[in-house]
């Protein structure tokens, strides 16, 4: 029953308000919004409006802002620590801040050390916190002025000079010595063949100083260093029969012994019942005109052997004339009849045959060339004539008179040889074999160089 009663009340209601609307479709005709309560700082407001059907609607008002008073501080910022400040709304609300550091304010600046050449200057300023800010300025290093020479360089000794700075300060430098301004050389004693010379040249300091210089060069020289024949120098003679075939020269006979000699041997062929024996030659190498032809010499003793030292100058095989202007054949030492301490010099010219006509010393036994030393051998080919020298001192010469000068260039021989008429084959010889003829050396200058006169 209160169920249909209720059900019967709702219908009404409606029916009321169908009618009350024009029955239909309703276009509410609101009123004025009117505010039923006001928004705070906490709290939202409401207003609401009514329509003439009596619908009602309402809206929320938004809280209003806090209206904060002035700011109040509560702990104040320093140079370096953050404050805080607050402010309070009506209502109550709190707000609060940081305050940032403040940061130094510092004074002027003050010097507490000047600067200088060496050391920094300093500067510091302060704060009213107390806190202290320090400043460097770096030293700008000395400033020198121009350098004046305090003493000037010698030939032999440096000098000095100094510059200056306004903060007193001194910097030296050295003036290096020069040395000595050399004029040119002057000879003081002039070189030979046989001994250097010596020089000088002076400084304008009054200095002096002198130098050894080299001995002449010969025209030509060996000294027969090593183990083998110098081939710009010698070439081994032909292997040519000697002495009618008595003996022949054989390149097997010729070496160097490694001790500064050239070796000439000698030895009897059994088979051909003859000597073989050795020989070089400068033809085609070197040849010399007039000058001095010297050899350093030690020869074997035996009979029917002999050694030689000798030039073919000009053409010995040209018609015989009766002079040796031409071409001649100098012996300057022949070893022959050595058992005996013989020996001699000989001049040949107009060939080899018939017409040949000879100059000799004939045999001299007045120096022991045989006593088992080193002797030296010359002679001296000028346009006088000839001179020939056994260490040094004349033994024989020949003038112009008797033999015409040969200015025509000559090469020089080496040999050993031997010849029946000699005594060579004789048992007596053939027992005194090997031997060997040893040259130390062998030198030619333009000139006599033991002479006063000579270089």
């Amino acid at each position: 029953m209160k169920k249909a009663i209720l059900i019967i009340s709702l219908l009404a209601a409606l029916l009321f308000i169908l009618t009350a609307c024009g029955g239909g479709e309703h276009t509410h005709e609101w009123g004025e919004w009117q505010t039923e309560r006001d928004a705070t700082c906490t709290r939202t407001g409401l207003d609401a409006r009514v329509c003439e059907c009596g619908e009602r609607e309402e809206r929320e008002v938004e809280k209003a802002a806090h209206s904060f008073g002035e700011w109040e501080v509560i702990e104040a910022a320093s140079c370096t620590m953050w404050g805080e400040r607050a402010r309070e709304c009506a209502c109550g609300e709190r707000e609060e801040e940081d305050l940032a550091p403040l940061g130094h304010t510092f004074g002027e600046w003050e010097t507490v050390r000047e600067v200088d050449c060496t050391n920094d200057g300093i500067s510091v300023r302060e704060c009213a916190c107390g806190e202290r800010e320090r400043a460097t300025t770096p030293a700008p290093g000395h400033s020198f002025g121009k350098w004046v020479t305090v003493d000037e360089p010698s030939c032999t000794e440096d000098g000095l000079r100094v510059r200056r700075c306004e903060c007193g300060e001194e910097d030296e430098d050295t003036l290096p010595s020069p040395g000595h301004a050399w004029g040119d050389w002057t000879v003081t004693k002039e070189p030979t063949y046989l001994e250097g010379g010596t020089r000088e040249h002076a400084c304008p300091c009054g200095a002096k100083e002198s130098e050894n210089t080299p001995p002449l060069e010969p025209l030509f020289e060996d000294n027969f260093d090593g183990t083998e024949l110098n081939s710009e120098n010698w070439e081994l003679s032909p292997e040519w029969e000697r002495a009618g075939g008595d003996s022949v020269w054989d390149d097997g006979m010729t070496s160097l012994d490694g001790e500064g000699n050239l070796v000439l041997g000698a030895r009897w062929d059994e088979v051909k019942g003859r000597v073989v024996c050795g020989s070089v030659r400068t033809q085609g190498l070197f040849s010399g005109g007039y000058g001095y032809y010297e050899a350093r010499i030690r020869f074997p003793v035996c009979k029917g052997i002999w050694g030689a030292f000798w030039l073919i100058c000009g053409d010995m095989h040209v018609a015989p004339d009766g002079s040796a202007a031409d071409g001649i054949e100098i012996d300057i030492i022949e070893s022959i009849r050595n058992e005996k301490g013989g020996y001699n010099n000989a001049l040949h010219f107009d060939g080899y045959g018939e017409g040949l006509t000879s100059v000799t010393s004939g045999t001299m036994y007045d120096v022991d060339i045989y006593d088992g030393n080193y002797h030296t051998f010359a002679v001296e080919r000028t346009e006088e004539g000839y001179t020939f020298f056994i260490d040094g001192a004349v033994v024989w010469s020949a003038s112009a008179e008797e033999c015409d000068p040969c200015p025509l260039d000559g090469y020089i021989i080496l040999s050993v040889e031997g010849a029946t008429w000699a005594g060579s084959g004789t048992e007596e010889s053939i027992d005194a074999l090997p031997c060997q003829m040893l040259i130390d050396y062998v030198r030619v200058y333009p000139e006599n160089p033991y002479s006063e006169d000579g270089k």
